[in-house]
């Protein structure tokens, strides 16, 4: 049923285990039901190869200080999720524990896709690109007043001083700053488009932002350091590496810094972002930014479109704008297994492109009739359509660490832990690409 596209990558030999091996965890994941389902208990199988986890995510609040976004989750007040996880250090001693402030994105939105994602309820692909578009003014507002130095003092001030707090109070061993910044008022062509509505919130000055942004990280770093408390900074797909970041600062003052590196091509891309990540990091490079502090992912999640046939014979790189939306890496192993073995099929992928695409593109299965077991007739696509995938699997992933490896990079992180195959289902190797990441430093 599907057009298989994925990154491609030589074989690469085993090797030894990078020296940070960064686990990104999401605390919804522990609230979730069946695959998806990622708690303390499910954590223990992949903590013996991750050398730091990142706990997301906070926000800040209307006072200037981290917040939890889901106090019945993170705190005692409910699951108590913070303790539960700090408290895995005790089984796993070299372990650090960090927390992620994400400064600005729409936070309520975000959180409700996150919501929908892990307690696996449907989603209509018009509201995911809504609550996706929609941005939280207010929140907006808080972080570019902070890098813009309105009140730079107080509110850097208050910020750091309530991170010390927070991470003592809840035993963390540091935090990531994976700062999101508003559209650049200068480029209107970027931030508007017939498809998206005007942004609520711009930065007047981008050159004034990315400084206080590199002041930000060197308070930080200079709280914290003494204290041997971490500040890691996350570089972000969608935020204009040539803008943005003060590099010298950055890589003076944080510990490491984080790249993110899931730039799949798609069919609503309007340029090559594999190409992209490549310039990015070579562009760090050229700024002065050391490759023993850089960290690239590796990511458990990917990105599907559906597509005409025709389009893709035409153009099999480029295929044309059409709906789509994320896939987990346990997803599409499935899938994979099912082509392999259809006896292995999963309807769970496909029942999910029926409820978001809608019946208009499917039709009744051959030979087909409902049972007593399946009361419903079996679907697959109409003939003209395929669906386009872009993931990263064990090869690729390999091909990424041999890559950091030989570039002299410090580790690879996994992005996120909850995606990828946690329970083995496709191998009999629970997080495959977790365990391929410890696997193939060479």
């Amino acid at each position: 049923m599907a057009a298989v596209s994925h990154i491609e990558a030589s074989e690469v030999a085993l090797g030894q285990s990078p020296p940070n091996v960064f686990c990104f965890y999401v605390n919804l994941a522990a609230m979730s039901n069946g695959p998806l389902k990622n708690g303390p208990e499910e954590l223990l199988p992949a903590l013996d190869k991750c050398t730091h986890l990142i706990y997301q995510d906070t926000q800040i609040s209307k006072a200037f200080e981290i917040q939890s976004l889901r106090p019945d989750i993170d705190t005692e007040i409910g699951l108590d999720l913070y303790r539960k996880i700090t408290d895995l250090k005790n089984q796993f001693p070299k372990l650090k524990i960090l927390i992620s402030i994400s400064s600005a994105e729409n936070l309520e939105g975000q959180q409700e896709i996150h919501r929908c994602v892990y307690m696996q309820k449907d989603v209509k692909i018009e509201s995911i690109e809504k609550s996706c578009v929609d941005q939280t003014v207010e929140n907006l507002r808080r972080s570019l007043n902070m890098v813009l130095g309105l009140h730079e003092n107080s509110l850097q001030e208050k910020l750091v001083n309530s991170v010390e707090l927070f991470l003592r109070k809840h035993n963390f061993d540091g935090v990531n700053l994976a700062w999101v910044f508003p559209p650049n008022a200068n480029k209107p062509d970027k931030i508007k488009t017939s498809a998206t509505p005007p942004p609520s919130v711009v930065d007047p000055d981008p050159e004034k932002s990315r400084i206080g942004f590199g002041k930000l990280v060197d308070l930080m770093s200079n709280r914290l350091r003494p204290a041997n408390l971490l500040t890691t900074v996350m570089v972000i797909p969608h935020v204009d590496f040539h803008v943005y970041y003060d590099i010298p600062t950055l890589n003076r003052a944080a510990d490491l810094i984080i790249m993110e590196s899931h730039d799949f091509p798609s069919p609503s891309s309007k340029y090559d972002f594999v190409d992209q990540s490549d310039k990015k990091l070579h562009y760090f490079l050229e700024k002065g930014a050391d490759a023993s502090k850089i960290i690239i992912t590796a990511d458990s999640y990917g990105s599907w479109s559906l597509i005409k046939k025709s389009d893709l014979e035409d153009s099999p790189n480029k295929p044309k704008q059409a709906p789509g939306g994320i896939v987990f890496y346990f997803e599409v192993c499935e899938q994979l297994k099912a082509l392999a073995d259809p006896s292995q099929h999963s309807k769970k992928f496909l029942d999910k492109l029926i409820f978001v695409l809608g019946d208009k593109y499917f039709k009744e299965a051959p030979n087909s009739a409902p049972g007593a077991n399946n009361p419903s007739v079996p679907k697959q696509l109409k003939d003209e359509y395929a669906i386009w995938l872009a993931y990263e699997d064990v090869q690729a992933v390999a091909y990424k660490t041999s890559y950091a490896k030989q570039s002299g990079l410090a580790g690879i992180a996994l992005n996120v832990l909850s995606f990828d195959d946690a329970r083995g289902i496709c191998s009999g190797v629970k997080y495959p690409l977790l365990q391929t990441i410890a696997t193939s430093w060479k």
